[in-house]
């Protein structure tokens, strides 16, 4: 037996003590402190307990980086020490108080029910759960090392997906069990009711049927990737319409990194990535997906940890496009005030989700003039506030296009009233040009303002 002890700089303040299969964690102002019991054979050193103790560390280090958002790794360990032991000397859990205390919440429930889960069952019983720890601890490095210039953001947003990969394996099954039995409840019930068989004959029919047509319902083409990651969501009491079309862009997402594909761009803009991206998506899909598998996670074992994060999440998620196509089509923009249409009152459609639509050639130039004029029209420059001027200014880049003059001599005043208050995001009112052409969008007047030197600063 050995007893390995690690330090690990307590940056994020936090409080914890825990346990759970010969490891006890616990923390002080300065230190987290990580002692790690392990068998060894007799004839290894004390030197040779970091490798017995090493898939215990890795388990702790993704528990911490689970719980708190940060990411905890081998790197960080400052000393460590390593002896020979004659007995156990670890206290029973039962006899240990757990608790886990960041500055914003008190996940001492959770900790428990985790290490209560880990405890019940073997140490190679849980390998689903450390399995969906460390990938998920992994992505969230490849995430923090990118520090949002792009440098592992492709390895990142795929490493989650992996994750949701991985726990939906435990869903995949009742799933298709699920399928079978309705699809056999269909068919018994239409030879029945319809063709009128009865019995014996009713339940040959049946089996006869749903063998010659199992492959062709039932198939690999009905049970996607896609179809089980939203099965899993809708287990878990997830799902959504927002969500689902957020699912369908992860996917395009995760094939475009996983299959490749040409990526040569003759112009970027800022941030300046190391690498060209494999993938292009408007939605900042790792954030979304770091904190959509980490709930998953937390939903499957009965966890409340990263549910205030969702919430926040699910509110900004834009709706689907047909949706949006849907609310331009059946004019349900009409009678909006400003308010509720910068809120969404009405199918959480907002001018921005109508932009990005826009944006990704989902609608036309003539469909956002029709539905965003009349808002542009009716906003009062006083209404312009630091909360909705970037929505403001990106529809009246676009709209500064429209052949109604009265349409385009208010975008034109709000590009010059944004302008000199500096109540634009970026560093430099030029991005929003380069952003836009980037994503090939070639807003005529803009660019022209820009080049006449109506925008005088020349950095």
């Amino acid at each position: 037996m050995s007893k390995s002890i690690f330090h690990i700089p307590n940056n994020e303040n936090i409080n914890v003590e825990f346990s759970f299969f010969g490891v006890h964690v616990l923390s002080n102002p300065k230190n987290l402190i990580i002692h790690i019991l392990t068998s060894i054979e007799d004839f290894d050193s004390a030197s040779e307990s970091a490798r017995y103790s090493r898939p215990k560390l890795l388990i702790t280090l993704g528990i911490l980086s689970f719980f708190t958002g940060k990411n905890y790794s081998v790197y960080q360990v400052e000393s460590s020490s390593s002896s020979k032991l004659i007995e156990e000397s670890f206290i029973n859990n039962k006899d240990r108080d757990f608790s886990f205390i960041t500055e914003n919440h008190d996940h001492s429930e959770d900790i428990k029910k985790v290490c209560e889960k880990i405890d019940s069952e073997a140490l190679q019983k849980n390998t689903l759960l450390f399995s969906l720890l460390d990938r998920w601890r992994k992505a969230q490095y490849q995430n923090k090392e990118s520090e949002g210039q792009g440098l592992f953001e492709d390895e990142s947003l795929l490493s989650y997906f992996h994750v949701l990969e991985l726990l939906v394996s435990e869903y995949q099954e009742i799933q298709k069990k699920e399928a079978e039995d309705k699809f056999s409840t269909f068919l018994e019930s239409l030879l029945e009711s319809t063709y009128k068989f009865r019995g014996v004959a009713l339940q040959n029919k049946t089996q006869e049927k749903f063998k010659k047509l199992k492959d062709i319902f039932l198939g690999s083409d009905m049970l996607t990737i896609g179809s089980k990651i939203n099965y899993m969501l809708a287990s878990m009491g997830m799902l959504n319409h927002k969500l689902q079309y957020v699912v369908e862009e992860l996917i395009q997402a995760r094939n475009a990194i996983a299959h490749g594909r040409q990526v040569f761009k003759d112009k970027l803009i800022w941030p300046l990535p190391p690498f060209f991206m494999l993938h292009q998506h408007h939605l900042d899909l790792v954030s979304i997906v770091e904190i959509l598998s980490a709930r998953t996670i937390a939903k499957h074992y009965g966890l409340s940890v990263w549910a205030d994060e969702w919430d926040s999440v699910l509110e900004y998620l834009p709706p689907p496009v047909d949706i949006v196509k849907n609310f331009i089509k059946e004019n349900k923009f009409i009678g909006l005030s400003p308010d509720q249409y910068f809120s969404g009152t009405v199918d959480d459609v907002t001018p921005y989700n109508i932009f990005r639509c826009y944006l990704k050639s989902k609608i036309r130039f003539e469909e956002m003039e029709t539905c965003l004029s009349d808002l542009i029209e009716a906003v009062e420059a006083v209404e312009v506030t630091e909360e909705n001027s970037e929505e403001i200014l990106y529809i009246s880049i676009i709209l500064a296009d429209s052949k109604s003059e009265k349409t385009n001599a208010k975008c034109r005043f709000f590009i010059n009233h944004i302008n000199n208050n500096k109540m634009y995001n970026s560093l430099n009112i030029k991005d929003y040009l380069r952003f836009l052409e980037y994503n090939n969008v070639k807003p005529k007047y803009f660019r022209e303002w820009i080049e006449n030197s109506l925008y005088l600063n020349k950095t």
